[in-house]
């Protein structure tokens, strides 16, 4: 987290993360995002992780920008509010 935190301080950088629930679920609970770019698939899965399991409190989204693919896969971009 250290080094995100050094390269979110340099003025003109953005920061690209990719990763599984466990490290989205650390920067956001460490207040690291500031972005979220999301890809809903039209599928029920009932099992599996929660991306966002485990946070202290609620984290406001302000939706930003939606496109709908013919597939049925939503993309979708907020920001926190």
């Amino acid at each position: 987290m250290e080094e995100i935190l050094r390269l979110k301080e340099q003025p003109d950088h953005f920061i690209l993360a990719h990763g599984g629930a466990e490290f989205a679920q650390s920067l956001v609970a460490s207040g690291l995002v500031d972005e979220y770019r999301l890809a809903i698939h039209p599928v029920v899965l009932g099992q599996g992780q929660p991306l966002f399991s485990g946070l202290r409190s609620p984290v406001d989204l302000r939706l930003i920008s939606a496109t709908s693919f013919r597939s049925g896969v939503m993309g979708v971009v907020y920001q926190p509010a």
